[in-house]
């Protein structure tokens, strides 16, 4: 019996669950899930497995190369899947220059928000003659998520709908048009800053010493 998985190397232990294929080799169970399709084999109740099944046999006839090209693809997918959920969308109002980000977690959180508006709205209405309260207190929960719940194509600033998608090129230009305003915006503020402490000198508030070192922390000296 086979010591090491044939794909991964790692060993077996006593209770090791061992997935055979081609050539009287084995796999280990991480790597069977890999090969099968992973959470995209669990999340469509194993189309992914069917798939392969359909390009390259039954797993018990797979060879170790075609165990890494399954393993592979399976990868690709959960790579493309997490720059799906974390990829931003970036807008800008046309109306007041707001920008705005939001991903694909935050559409799936809105969409749950939309859920439970609609099914506290329909507990309320069928409640609304038998149970006060219950009626009431789904009312509250729906009026709640409706609240909460965030239209992405107005802009959350103003409530315009004339807004623009940002270009990967934009958004950098963007991101360096903020950065450098918000390093303006610092300076001004320490030189606001350093006026005051000024006058506090010559008013005989503060010693020298200590506008000294007020000057050297708001000029990062």
């Amino acid at each position: 019996m086979a010591k090491l998985c044939a794909i991964c190397k790692k060993g077996f232990g006593l209770l090791s669950m061992k997935v055979k294929i081609a050539d009287n080799q084995f796999m280990c169970a991480d790597c069977n899930l890999l090969a099968m399709g992973g959470d995209f084999y669990i999340a469509t109740n194993g189309k992914s497995y069917r798939d392969l099944v359909a390009r390259f046999g039954t797993r018990e006839t797979w060879t170790i190369d075609v165990c890494k090209i399954a393993i592979e693809e399976t990868r690709q997918y959960e790579r493309e899947l997490v720059e799906l959920v974390t990829k931003e969308h970036r807008n800008k109002c046309n109306v007041c220059g707001h920008v705005y980000c939001y991903n694909q977690s935050d559409i799936a959180a809105n969409n749950a928000l939309k859920t439970n508006a609609k099914l506290n709205n329909t507990i309320s209405v069928f409640t609304a003659f038998s149970d006060l309260t219950t009626a009431a207190v789904s009312s509250g929960n729906a009026d709640n998520a409706q609240s909460r719940i965030v239209d992405f194509n107005k802009c959350p600033k103003c409530n315009s709908s004339n807004i623009r998608a940002f270009t990967d090129e934009e958004w950098e230009k963007e991101k360096t048009s903020i950065s450098t305003q918000t390093t303006n915006n610092t300076i001004v503020s320490s030189a606001d800053e350093l006026k005051k402490y000024k006058e506090l000198l010559d008013s005989g508030v503060i010693s020298q010493d200590e506008f000294d070192a007020k000057k050297k922390q708001l000029l990062g000296l």
